[in-house]
């Protein structure tokens, strides 16, 4: 997953913000997010989650799923936390 979630925040690298959390560790911040799965990638605006994304995806997919929240106007200043 690590390479789609690259290759995808450099796309939309104008937009969104991007971290890599490894859960094992910080397990206090996966409990506070809800990790339960991995990858689990949760988007969030303003501090709060609005989306999130659990399991292997493409590069496709993930892209849709950013453009979705994009072309709605949900994340002007956007971050996306990501967790391989």
């Amino acid at each position: 997953m690590a390479p789609i979630v690259e290759a995808t925040a450099d796309k939309y690298r104008n937009q969104i913000h991007t971290i890599k959390v490894d859960v094992n560790a910080d397990p206090k911040l996966a409990d506070d997010f809800q990790i339960r799965g991995i990858p689990t990638l949760v988007l969030m605006q303003d501090g709060a989650v609005i989306d999130r994304q659990v399991g292997a995806t493409s590069q496709a997919e993930l892209s849709q799923w950013l453009a979705q929240h994009l072309s709605n106007q949900q994340l002007p200043d956007q971050h996306l936390p990501a967790q391989q």
